[in-house]
């Protein structure tokens, strides 16, 4: 936000938006990705981007006084291909390739000041006091004293620690590929680890949640069966090794486990176990699939659907001992993927961007009910993937060259009269699964989620959001009020929704993620939000709802330098996320804060 515009990002432009009636927004411009890059932050009428545009990688800064023509009035090169930035009193300090560079604002013309050589890439920084902390991608942490911002000065150091950090109070949070470390900063001349715990076995590949049980695949990991009752005290029950898992599914009503693996030679095989006992799973047979491809598998009572290379078979295990080939269905491409939508009906999405609607109620033939050719259905999209069905909808992504620039796009079609689909509404595109009214997507690295209701599927509600920097998403569950996500890079998270909202109080996550530093929880609507004032000044204070639309002023008054609490009041909002805007000597910055009736 800046003025009356909202400035924002996108993969290939950065846009801005005239927002003074915010019900008629205008696009006002959009500068190519080319030109740009990714917004770092605005202060006072400057706006400073990350571009990675080879040969320059760096901050680019520009007067945006006129938002339809911008002015460049300095970059910096720091190298590395992406940057994290904190701002305080007419300095900004950007991570990079090469460690930190200090930026004079007031200055932006002649802006470069110095750099701190951290001997490797520098990933997050944040401000605490007069200490800037640095987390390094040798997982190295380094505390700088920043009374002089022209001449850091280094305090403390802590090694083996992560690549992501999150500050709050005198306590530093950072995760790793497999641990989750609290570090206590009360004293930033001897920073000290004073909590490790490894709450994942490893990245991951397949999760299933039945009831008190998580069943984690996290490839040559084996599985992990865990117990996930006390959602803040995730326990291991037992595990399977010396198997690299890839998909897992559990039929909780007959106690069994259906696990997809590599084989020899990177052969695809099906593992069935009994794990009526968790604690001692048995394996009771295995079924050589033959391909070496990606497998789809879905299970629908005592049958496996198993979509792989050009063909769709239907196995029968109402005798775990002895799984038997019922059915097969071929096609002129590969399967792409298969979803069962309701008793007796699957989608096949095959290779050609064709989707089959088979009715297989008969097995041993199944029957083609109808084809389409998903390109009409959505505006001309193709190579389809990340299908997902829900009461006879169906979410389905679509790569689209025009209009330009060229990306993926997600599509809700109406389904439920199978002889007459409908596109109804669109959606960004991305990984996504659905439990208890919500939907949940991973989307530009964040996990999105929205209100989902039969019949009402146009302009989904957003909810909430929660960046962590996802990848390689493997697949999630909705179940008892908890979010369960499976990331290759995160592993298994664990997370609460309170009122229709991701996330709650830091102490709340679970897994390896430590929860946002500003975050502000409003019981009853009311609450404190702590300033460190560098000096005296009239202090302003401004709420925007889940979507940038602005809600109000909650505050206003004069105070005086140094750390200060300033009561907020949003009794007379909705229960969710809101983002508050402080404005105050020198500093604009954004808080969350959510209010829990």
């Amino acid at each position: 936000m800046w003025d009356s515009y909202l400035i924002a990002d996108a993969p290939y432009a950065v846009t801005f938006y005239d927002i003074s009636d915010p019900d008629t927004v205008r696009l006002v411009c959009g500068y190519d990705y080319q030109d740009l890059g990714k917004i770092l932050g605005v202060v006072d009428s400057i706006l400073f981007v990350w571009k990675n545009t080879y040969p320059f990688q760096g901050l680019t800064i520009l007067g945006i006084q006129d938002p339809e023509s911008l002015v460049v009035l300095d970059s910096v090169h720091t190298g590395g291909s992406k940057s994290d930035m904190v701002y305080r009193d007419g300095y900004i300090y950007v991570s990079g390739m090469y460690g930190v560079a200090v930026v004079n604002v007031v200055n932006p013309e002649s802006a470069y000041v110095t750099a701190t050589s951290l001997h490797g890439p520098t990933d997050d920084v944040e401000l605490a006091g007069d200490f800037l902390y640095c987390l390094g991608s040798n997982t190295r942490l380094y505390i700088f004293n920043v009374l002089d911002p022209e001449t850091l000065a280094l305090v403390g150091t802590v090694s083996d620690l992560g690549r992501r950090m999150s500050l709050a109070g005198d306590y530093l949070y950072v995760v790793t590929d497999s641990l989750f470390k609290v570090v206590d900063c009360s004293d930033p001349v001897n920073p000290m680890v004073v909590y490790e715990k490894l709450d994942c076995p490893g990245p991951g590949y397949g999760l299933d949640v039945e009831g008190r049980y998580a069943y984690y695949g996290c490839g040559r990991g084996g599985v992990y069966i865990l117990d996930v009752r006390n959602s803040m005290d995730v326990r291991e029950v037992s595990h399977i090794g010396g198997v690299y898992a890839r998909q897992v599914l559990v039929d909780s009503v007959r106690g069994r486990m259906y696990v997809v693996v590599d084989g020899e030679g990177g052969l695809k095989r099906l593992e069935i176990y009994d794990v009526s006992d968790v604690v001692s799973p048995d394996e009771l047979s295995e079924v050589e699939l033959g391909v070496d491809s990606s497998v789809d598998v879905e299970v629908w009572d005592t049958l496996i659907f198993v979509a792989m290379g050009r063909s769709m078979r239907v196995l029968g295990v109402w005798d775990p001992y002895n799984p038997v080939v019922l059915g097969e269905l071929e096609g002129d491409t590969g399967v792409v993927e298969v979803e069962v939508r309701d008793t007796g009906v699957v989608y096949i999405l095959w290779e050609d961007d064709t989707l089959y609607v088979v009715d297989v109620r008969d097995v041993s033939e199944p029957e083609v009910l109808a084809r389409y050719y998903m390109t009409d259905l959505t505006c001309g999209s193709k190579y389809l993937r990340n299908m997902l069905s829900w009461r006879g909808y169906l979410f389905i992504d679509g790569f689209f060259s025009n209009p330009s620039p060229p990306g993926y796009s997600g599509f809700i079609i109406d389904f439920r009269d199978i002889n007459a689909p409908e596109l109804v509404d669109w959606l960004t595109s991305g990984p996504r699964f659905i439990g208890e009214g919500k939907l949940c997507q991973v989307y530009d690295h964040c996990l999105w989620l929205y209100a989902v209701e039969e019949g009402n599927m146009s302009g989904l509600e957003l909810l909430g959001r929660y960046c962590m920097d996802y990848t390689w998403f493997m697949g999630g569950e909705i179940k008892n009020g908890l979010i369960y996500v499976n990331s290759g890079r995160r592993g298994l998270q664990i997370f609460h929704y309170v009122y229709d909202t991701v996330g709650v109080r830091e102490e709340d996550y679970v897994g390896r993620s430590s929860g946002p530093s500003d975050l502000l929880v409003l019981k009853g609507g009311a609450g404190k939000v702590f300033l460190d004032l560098p000096s005296s000044g009239y202090v302003s204070v401004e709420a925007y709802d889940v979507v940038g639309r602005y809600v109000g002023e909650v505050y206003r008054g004069y105070l005086s330098g140094g750390r200060r609490g300033v009561k907020v009041d949003l009794s007379g909002l909705r229960s969710g996320v809101y983002f508050l805007r402080v404005e105050c000597c020198g500093i604009d910055e954004m808080r969350r804060a959510l209010l829990v009736r």
